[in-house]
């Protein structure tokens, strides 16, 4: 409670600094404040049990599948989105091959923090 006293009464948060008080902006601090990040194989039936066991799962969170695209494809969806923006075609082309590379390192970097 000594360690969460201070930056109450720095927020006005807690006027009398009971217990109930602390605690409440201690939990309010936590939750604010908590990240995680969590890893799951999307093979088998797993992931489908713990979603089915804790729905906040897929409630309460950001998923991002990770999962390799073929050049082409990368190049396709490039143009598509590029297409909106003005800009020389080299410099296209240049953003194109960019976008690809960002896509391909971070299935690089995957494999690389999986092992």
């Amino acid at each position: 409670m000594e360690l969460v006293r201070g930056p109450a009464k720095q927020e006005d948060r807690c006027p009398n600094g009971s217990p109930q008080e602390l605690f409440a902006y201690f939990l309010e601090r936590c939750k604010t404040n908590l990240h995680m990040v969590i890893c799951f194989s999307p093979i088998g039936a797993s992931l489908r049990n713990r979603i089915r066991d804790f729905p906040s799962i897929v409630n309460c969170t950001t998923i991002d599948w990770f999962s390799e695209w073929p050049p082409d494809a990368l190049e396709a969806v490039a143009q598509k989105f590029l297409m909106e923006v003005e800009m020389d075609h080299e410099v296209r082309q240049n953003c194109v091959v960019m976008v690809q590379n960002f896509h391909t390192s971070t299935e690089v970097m995957k494999d690389k923090f999986f092992k």
